[in-house]
């Protein structure tokens, strides 16, 4: 029973870090698409022909 709570417990603690993160990562990389024209863009890490 201990072990289901814990991995049960790690599981949401991994679905918020991940939800977080997500939202973290497109206010960043969302706010560089409206903010920045094609050829500043394609300099960046964000590039549409990059890595």
């Amino acid at each position: 029973m201990t072990k289901q709570k814990i991995g049960l417990a790690l599981f949401w603690i991994a679905v918020v870090w991940a939800i977080s993160w997500g939202v973290i990562g497109s206010v960043f990389v969302g706010s560089a698409f409206r903010n920045l024209t094609m050829e500043e863009l394609n300099q960046t890490v964000w590039a549409v022909t990059g890595p």
